[in-house]
C-alpha cells in the first residue's frame, strides 16, 4: 500500500509531468497563411509610417517657404509703396530697409537650393530667377533714390557758389574755377540721375514680366504671388519720369 500523497506532493508530481510533456510535444508553429498576413500588416504599417513622415515634412516644408515667400513680398511691397507713403520713411530708413531686403532674399536663395528638395525643379529654378531679378530691382531702386538725393545737393551748391562775390583779379579767378567746377558735379549729378532713373524703369519693367510669368506656377504649388508690381506701377514710373525732368531742368539751369 503506497503512502498518502500531501497536497504539496501532488502539486510537485503534476508539474513535473506537465513539464516532461510540454519538453516531449512539438513546438507549435502558426500557419503559413497566417504568418504571411501578420508579416505584411507590419510591413504596411511601417510603410504607412515612413509615408506619413515624409508627407509631413514636406507639407512643414512647403508651409516654411509659403512663409518665407510671403514675407519677401512684404519687403517689396512696402519699398513699392514708399510713392505713395513718402512722409513715413525717410531716406535712411529706405537704404536700410532695402538692405535687409536684399539681405533676406539672398539667405531664401541659397535655402531653395538645398533645404526645398520636394520643391519641383523647374518651379524652383523659376523662383531663383524671380528673386535674383528681385534684387536687382532693389539695388536699382536703391540707386535711383541715391542720386536724386545727390543731385539738389550739388546744384545747391552750384547756386552758393554763383552767389559768391569777388573783391580781387585773384578772388575772381578763384570763383570762376568753383563755378565751372560746381557746374561739373551738377552735369554729372544730372547725367547720373538720368541713367539711373532708365534703369530703374527697365528693372520695374522687367519683374512686372517675371511676376506673370511665375505666378500662376507659383500659385499651383500654394505659394502667395498676387501681383504688386502692376499695382504700384503708376507711382513708381512717374517718380522716375520726374526725376529725368528735373535732371533737364538742372543741367539747363547750369548752362546760361
Amino acid at each position: 500500500m503506497t503512502p498518502e500523497l500531501t497536497p504539496e506532493q501532488r502539486k510537485a508530481v503534476y508539474e513535473e509531468e506537465k513539464r516532461r510533456l510540454d519538453a516531449e510535444l512539438p513546438p507549435r508553429r502558426l500557419p503559413m497563411r497566417l504568418a504571411s498576413i501578420i508579416l505584411f500588416a507590419v510591413a504596411l504599417l511601417g510603410i504607412g509610417i515612413w509615408v506619413a513622415s515624409n508627407v509631413y515634412r514636406a507639407h512643414a516644408l512647403n508651409e516654411k517657404l509659403a512663409e518665407a515667400i510671403g514675407k519677401d513680398r512684404g519687403l517689396t511691397e512696402t519699398i513699392l509703396k514708399i510713392e505713395t507713403e513718402s512722409s513715413k520713411m525717410t531716406y535712411e530708413e529706405l537704404f536700410e530697409l532695402c538692405n535687409k531686403s536684399v539681405e533676406s532674399r539672398t539667405n531664401l536663395i541659397v535655402e531653395l537650393r538645398g533645404v526645398y528638395p520636394q520643391v519641383d525643379s523647374r518651379l524652383k529654378e523659376h523662383l531663383i530667377e524671380y528673386l535674383t531679378a528681385e534684387n536687382e530691382f532693389i539695388r536699382a531702386k536703391r540707386d535711383f533714390y541715391l542720386r536724386s538725393m545727390e543731385e539738389p545737393s550739388a546744384f545747391n551748391a552750384y547756386l552758393e557758389a554763383v552767389m559768391n562775390s569777388a573783391s580781387s583779379s585773384y578772388g575772381w579767378e578763384v570763383y570762376l574755377r568753383e563755378k565751372s567746377d560746381q557746374r561739373e558735379r551738377v552735369l554729372k549729378a544730372s547725367e547720373e540721375t538720368t541713367r539711373s532713373a532708365d534703369d530703374f524703369l527697365k528693372a520695374y519693367e522687367n519683374m512686372a514680366k517675371q511676376e506673370a510669368k511665375i505666378g500662376g506656377e507659383a500659385a499651383g504649388a500654394g505659394l502667395n504671388f498676387t501681383p504688386i508690381f502692376n499695382q504700384y506701377a503708376k507711382e513708381n514710373r512717374k517718380r522716375a519720369e520726374d526725376a529725368k525732368t528735373a535732371s533737364s531742368q538742372y543741367t539747363a539751369a547750369v548752362m546760361r
